[in-house]
């Protein structure tokens, strides 16, 4: 929720097709155990993937 606000207050649109999305990708959901935001299996940023 905090990511689809902040995205709205920066002025950027929701998901649409083409539109700018950054990602990232844990092995587990942070929701439940919030040190794995501290090893991501997956970064893209500006379309490129960094890890």
């Amino acid at each position: 929720a905090a990511s689809w606000r902040a995205r709205e207050w920066l002025g950027f649109p929701g998901l649409v097709e083409g539109g700018l999305a950054d990602l990232t990708v844990y092995p587990q959901d942070p929701r439940r155990d919030l040190t794995v935001v501290r090893t991501p299996s997956r970064i893209i940023l500006r379309g490129q993937v960094l890890r």
